[in-house]
């Protein structure tokens, strides 16, 4: 305990300004770094695994844990929500005619309108855990657990079918409405065009869970669970390789100047140039819940397992850190209203004010949702 009673008041007065310095030192270290702030938070009656997808209007969906689809006005006010036989783990993808997809654990691709009501389903052979994939027609392109590579047009009528040899829990991506690229749970790297031709392929022969990170040139970034990081381009030929040594499960990020940012299971967040050099790590205690962003100053955010949501500028340095009493999930998504959102274990969605509008380089990604074995019909 700290008695003040009878302190000198000028050595009060002195100790008050001495203490004003330190704590302004204290901030411009970033150890009392201000955190972001939290403009809004959506409670569902689950758990929230989906990464969030903004509509071109703001809107932005989301699926829980309590089976249902959910729409959100960018002020957090709830437009609609669709029931499910389900939990609703997938990430939605949102089109330019305002049509919302999202695959499930019930085995179908799910295609509504804007406004939640139901345009078509398509039953695929298994699972659907990762996102569906958009071209600028909007045709459809999603894999399933089995392994199987499926693409639609927008009114769910089947454009091809291709069968891998392993199963597939990563989203496919698109290289500019070129090129389909695919990686299997045994790391088979295969690329298609999108009329569904082979290109190449690439055995890896270790698990892949990560979606891949494609930049501007079509090389392909992602980590495997025998802890090597990866940059493999669009002819299907391996570049480079970093050795992290522990497994790499969520996906990478690419910012405004090709910064390579990515989690591994030793609970630190890496900065990799173009080239596979390292700029910098740092720990994070909590270890790193799903993927980073970039906004367009090159800032660079993130959750962890532990509930903290830390923005580090492009070397590393704390700019924001803020505690929140639960674990984050997903992905943060950050828009042009400069607004985050990002989903956590405690049920709720939490809305971030954020330093920038987010990244126009880099493509966007996906983690692979968690398994489960629900099966019905919406």
């Amino acid at each position: 305990m700290i008695l003040i009673g009878r302190f000198p008041r000028e050595k009060f007065r002195s100790s008050l300004g001495l203490l004003a310095v330190i704590g302004g030192l204290f901030l411009l270290t970033g150890c009392g770094a201000p955190k972001p702030r939290e403009l809004w938070k959506f409670r569902t009656d689950q758990r929230i695994e989906s990464t969030v997808a903004v509509g071109a209007d703001g809107t932005i969906y989301f699926g829980s844990s309590d089976n249902r689809l959910i729409a959100l006005a960018p002020d957090g006010k709830e437009k609609w929500s669709m029931t499910a036989d389900f939990p609703v783990r997938g990430t939605p993808a949102v089109g330019l005619s305002g049509a919302v997809y999202v695959g499930g654990d019930d085995y179908f691709v799910h295609a509504l309108t804007a406004d939640g009501e139901k345009r078509w389903a398509f039953e695929a052979d298994s699972e659907i855990r990762g996102a569906v994939a958009l071209d600028a027609e909007e045709n459809l392109y999603f894999a399933s657990s089995n392994g199987t590579i499926y693409s639609l047009d927008s009114e769910g009528n089947t454009r091809w079918v291709v069968e891998s040899a392993a199963g597939i829990h990563a989203s496919p991506v698109l290289y500019k409405d070129e090129a389909v690229l695919v990686i299997t749970l045994r790391g088979q790297v295969v690329s298609f065009d999108l009329a569904g031709n082979h290109r190449w392929a690439l055995h890896l022969h270790t698990p892949v869970w990560a979606t891949p990170a494609l930049d501007s040139e079509g090389t392909a970034y992602f980590g495997s669970v025998d802890g090597t990081f990866r940059a493999i381009d669009r002819r299907g030929r391996e570049v480079w390789e970093f050795e992290v040594g522990e497994a790499i499960e969520t996906s990478a990020v690419i910012g405004p100047d090709g910064t390579i940012v990515f989690g591994a299971d030793d609970r630190h967040l890496y900065a990799l140039s173009p080239d596979g050099n390292l700029l910098w790590k740092r720990l994070l205690e909590g270890g790193l819940a799903s993927s980073a962003a970039f906004d367009s100053a090159g800032n660079i955010y993130c959750g962890t397992g532990d509930g903290i949501l830390y923005v580090f500028d492009s070397n590393g340095t704390i700019l924001r850190r803020g505690k929140t009493r639960t674990n984050f999930e997903t992905a943060p998504i950050l828009t042009s209203d400069e607004q985050l959102y990002i989903g956590a274990r405690d049920s709720r969605l939490y809305a971030f004010r954020t330093l920038a509008a987010p990244a126009e380089s880099g493509w966007p990604v996906f983690r692979g949702t968690p398994t489960g074995q629900a099966k019905g019909v919406w």
